[in-house]
C-alpha cells in the first residue's frame, strides 16, 4: 500500500491523522508539504515541527519520499504539483 499524506502547519491535528497511518504501515509513504507564508509570523516554525514530527516518526519498514516546498504557493497548487 502507498499513501500521499498532505501536511502544513497543524501539529495536533497531524498526531491524529499520522496514529491512522502507523497504524496501516504503507509501504511507501509519499509527504507533502506546503512552504510557510510570509505573513503569518511564527508558522515557519510550526511548518518545520510537523515536517520534523512525521518523518521521524515513521517507524516501521517504509519507503518515505518527501516532496516540501521551501516556498508557499497556496493549497490549491501545491497538492497538485506535489502529486504531480
Amino acid at each position: 500500500m502507498n499513501i500521499a499524506y498532505i501536511i502544513f502547519n497543524r501539529l495536533d491535528h497531524t498526531k491524529c491523522s499520522f496514529d491512522k497511518i502507523r497504524q496501516a504501515q504503507p509501504k511507501r509513504l509519499l509527504l507533502i508539504a506546503d512552504g510557510h507564508r510570509e505573513t503569518i509570523e511564527g508558522e515557519a516554525s510550526r511548518c518545520r515541527e510537523v515536517r520534523d514530527y512525521v518523518t521521524s516518526s515513521v517507524d516501521w519498514d517504509c519507503e518515505v519520499l518527501t516532496n516540501f516546498s521551501e516556498k508557499n504557493v497556496g493549497c490549491k497548487n501545491r497538492v497538485s504539483s506535489g502529486i504531480d
